[in-house]
C-alpha cells in the first residue's frame, strides 16, 4: 500500500463533536495518516466543538474532507486506498454499490466494545462480507466479536494504542514521595471526590480532567506534570508508554494500581475497571493510592520500553497497513442483502438524527445535574451535611441499577 502518492483513506465514525473515546481514536487516525501525506475523509452523523477544532488546520488545507449524512452520495469505495470503519457506521452509497459493481478497496472493521450496541456487529452481513481484517480494542471484544462467527476472519486487537508524542516524550525523573495525581473521567464516582479531599490533608494534590472539569484533550504534557494518573480506558496506555504509574478506579470502580500481578487481566477487559469491580470508600482510595505509589511507580518505569512495544500507535498501524490482507479483491452482496443494509442504515440515519438532538438537550442541562457536588458541599454549613449525603447514596443507587 502506497502512502506517497497521495493516498485516501475513508474513515467512519459516528460522531465527531466531544472528547470522548471513540472520537480520540478516529482524531488520532487522521492525525497519523495526513502526517504521512495521505488525504483522508471523514464520514460521520454530526461534526463540530470542540473536537473539531482539532482539525480545522487540516480542513483548510485540504487533507481532511468532512462528509456528513445527506451528502454521503458522493462517496465512491474504489476513490480510496483504505477504508476505516468504526461502531458499523458505513455510507449507505457505499452499501449500495456492493450489489452490482463488487468494492476491492481494503476495509478495517473495527469495534470498540464489547456491550455497548454500537461496538457489536449491527450490519453483520455487511461487515463479514467487507472487511478485510476485523479488530477490537480489547480481548474481551474479540471473544464477544468470535461468538458471531465471521467464518474465514482472524478478529485482531487494535487495542487503544498511544500516538509518538506520549511514546517520545522525555522521560520524567521519578519523585520518591507521590505529591500530585491526575484523574481523567468523564464520569467521576463520589468516592473519588471525596478521596481527594482527603489526600490535599495529607499535602496530595488532585487535579480532576473531563467532563465536569477540565475538559479538553489529555497530552503528554499534561500527564508529565503528575506523579500518577487514576483512570480508565486508554488514557491508561498513554501513561503506561510514558513510564507513568495508573490507579484503575472509575464509575465501575476498578482494579487498583496497575502492576504485573494485574496488568493482563486489566488489559484483558480494556483497563475499564469491569473485570475487578472493586467499588472503595473514599479512605481505602486514599489509603491505596498513598500506600501503593512506590511499587507502582517503579513498576511503570521498569516496564515502560515493554509498554512502547505493545501500544505504539505507528507500530501497530504500520504493521496493520503491511497485512497481506489488505490486498485489494472483489467483495460483493446478493440484491436482497443489500435492500436490507440500505434499510438498516436508513433507519440507523433516523436515530442517529434523534439521539443528537437529545445528546444536545442533555449537555445544555449537564452544568445543573452532572455534578451538583460543588454546590452542595457550599450549602453543607446550612444543611449540616445532609444534603451530600443524600447526593452520596443517590449516586451509589444510580450506579447499582
Amino acid at each position: 500500500m502506497n502512502s506517497s502518492n497521495q493516498s485516501a483513506l475513508l474513515l467512519c465514525q459516528i460522531g465527531f463533536e466531544s472528547w470522548g473515546g471513540s472520537e480520540i481514536v478516529s482524531l488520532e487516525l487522521i492525525e497519523w495518516f495526513t502526517a504521512r501525506g495521505w488525504r483522508v475523509d471523514l464520514f460521520t452523523t454530526a461534526f463540530g466543538a470542540p473536537i473539531a477544532e482539532a482539525v480545522t488546520d487540516k480542513v483548510k488545507a485540504g487533507s481532511l474532507r468532512v462528509v456528513t449524512l445527506g451528502s454521503d452520495h458522493e462517496l465512491d469505495a474504489h476513490a480510496y486506498e483504505l477504508i476505516w470503519v468504526n461502531q458499523s457506521l458505513i455510507p449507505r452509497s457505499i452499501v449500495a454499490q456492493l450489489a452490482n459493481d463488487p468494492v476491492t478497496t481494503p476495509v478495517v472493521w473495527h469495534h470498540m466494545s464489547s456491550f455497548q450496541h454500537l461496538g457489536l456487529p449491527l450490519l453483520y452481513e455487511v461487515e463479514h462480507a467487507l472487511a478485510s481484517v476485523i479488530t477490537c480494542m480489547a480481548p474481551v471484544a474479540q471473544d464477544r466479536m468470535r461468538e458471531y462467527g465471521f467464518p474465514g476472519h482472524d478478529i485482531e486487537l487494535f487495542d487503544n494504542p498511544a500516538p509518538d508524542e506520549f511514546v517520545f516524550h522525555e522521560r520524567r525523573i521519578p519523585r520518591s514521595a507521590l505529591r500530585t495525581i491526575l484523574v481523567v473521567s468523564n464520569h467521576p464516582p463520589v468516592e473519588l471526590r471525596d478521596a481527594a479531599a482527603i489526600l490535599t490533608a495529607r499535602g496530595i494534590v488532585m487535579e480532576f480532567a473531563g467532563l465536569s472539569d477540565s475538559y479538553g484533550r489529555i497530552t503528554p504534557q499534561r500527564i508529565a506534570k503528575h506523579d500518577a494518573v487514576v483512570t480508565i480506558g486508554k488514557t491508561t496506555q498513554y501513561a503506561l508508554v510514558m513510564g507513568v504509574p495508573v490507579y484503575s478506579y472509575d464509575h465501575f470502580g476498578g482494579g487498583g494500581w496497575i502492576l504485573e500481578k494485574n496488568l493482563e487481566s486489566e488489559w484483558y477487559g480494556n483497563f475499564a475497571g469491569r473485570i475487578a469491580r472493586r467499588v472503595l470508600s473514599a479512605e481505602h482510595i486514599a489509603e491505596e493510592l498513598e500506600q501503593g505509589f512506590g511499587s507502582a511507580q517503579a513498576f511503570a518505569q521498569a516496564s515502560r520500553e515493554a509498554s512502547v512495544g505493545r501500544w505504539s500507535l505507528t507500530r501497530q498501524l504500520e504493521t496493520l497497513l503491511a497485512d497481506s490482507r489488505l490486498a485489494r479483491a472483489p467483495r460483493s452482496l446478493n440484491a436482497g442483502q443489500v435492500k436490507l443494509a440500505v434499510l438498516q442504515c436508513a433507519m440507523r440515519d433516523e436515530l442517529w438524527g434523534a439521539l443528537r438532538q437529545a445528546q444536545r438537550d442533555v449537555r445544555q442541562l449537564r452544568g445543573s445535574v452532572d455534578h451538583p457536588l460543588e454546590t452542595v458541599r457550599k450549602q453543607e454549613g446550612k444543611q449540616g451535611g445532609s444534603l451530600a449525603q443524600r447526593w452520596r447514596s443517590l449516586s451509589m443507587w444510580r450506579r447499582s441499577r
